[in-house]
């Protein structure tokens, strides 16, 4: 058991990590949107099939259906249509720490709108030292590097943000019981919207010859996608869920952002200055002593489960990623 629970932290924190270096790799061959569209696509039918087989859960209503269709717009189109663009323009590490910043946004949102958290001096000034390291990460140290796209910033900020207020709006409404069953449809509907998107942009003609398609980064960034941030990291989180802190699992979402920085620097070779590393640091730092206090504060251990669960959709690249 032990062992089982390494592996399944190993594939949280690992393979969602990766995910947005995999990200980064698919986008520069085939149009973003278009990506995503195959990647959840591909992951909601998996999934789909994995929980019919595996588990035979009753199937779900026409009320989750939609819940799931509502969730699954809100919580994966809204969010990864941003974060697949923006790695069109800026290093994979980028997205990953911005991206990070949903648990500050969501620990506003409890504070400010649910009203379950209270909003304290310290929290403040935590949330500051994040503005400042995105601020930093904007910036680069010498006038010959290239500079950091702020649109593509705008836009992952936007999905984080966008992902922590509609976490919280949806957080008890009804799904299936079956949480293959609920990540597969959320995948399925999210997939024929980023479709539908892509359509509208016209991705189709900006399409790559068949060979660029057909190579071997493009094929395995894809499985990795599909196969292991969206099945094998999803199924293990859901697992830990059921035997460990949902606390020490939501860590996931700094662990996460390490992971892709150090795979991006070094095996993507995605260039980081030394402003940006400060500015990345502040940021990782504001979360993690946000997410100390938030599990220091008192909080029901209702709650917290809520909050382990949020981070389950965030987490698909991650996850997100």
């Amino acid at each position: 058991m032990k062992l089982r629970r390494v592996a399944a932290y190993a594939a949280v924190f690992v393979l969602w990590g990766g995910s947005y270096f995999a990200i980064r790799i698919l986008v520069h061959a085939i149009p973003p949107v278009l990506a995503a569209a195959v990647r959840y696509s591909a992951s909601g039918l998996l999934l789909l099939l994995l929980g019919f087989c595996r588990h035979h859960p009753p199937l779900p209503t026409l009320r989750q259906l939609w819940h799931c269709a509502l969730t699954g717009a809100s919580l994966i189109f809204l969010v990864f249509a941003p974060v697949f663009w923006a790695e069109t323009r800026v290093a994979s590490w980028v997205v990953a720490v911005l991206t990070s910043t949903n648990f500050l946004w969501t620990y506003l949102g409890e504070s400010l709108i649910l009203r379950t958290q209270r909003l304290r001096p310290v929290m403040l000034s935590l949330l500051a030292l994040g503005l400042a390291g995105i601020f930093c990460l904007s910036k680069t140290s010498s006038s010959q590097e290239q500079p950091v796209s702020l649109i593509a910033i705008a836009a992952i900020l936007f999905s984080s943000f966008s992902w922590s207020m509609s976490a919280i709006a949806l957080k008890r409404i009804d799904l299936p019981e079956s949480y293959l069953q609920t990540g597969g449809f959320q995948m399925v509907f999210a997939g024929a919207l980023l479709g539908i998107l892509s359509c509208m942009l016209s991705e189709w003609r900006h399409l790559p010859a068949l060979a660029s398609l057909r190579s071997t980064p493009v094929i395995w960034s894809m499985l990795y996608l599909v196969v292991g941030g969206s099945t094998i990291a999803f199924a293990a989180f859901h697992w830990l869920i059921r035997r460990e802190p949902a606390s020490r699992i939501a860590s996931s979402s700094y662990i996460n952002p390490i992971v892709a920085l150090l795979i991006g620097i070094t095996v993507g070779h995605e260039r980081i200055s030394s402003q940006q590393l400060a500015g990345a640091t502040a940021i990782l730092a504001s979360v993690v002593l946000t997410w100390f206090l938030f599990n220091r504060s008192g909080s029901s251990a209702s709650r917290r489960t809520d909050q382990g669960a949020a981070f389950t959709l965030d987490a698909i690249d991650r996850p997100v990623a």
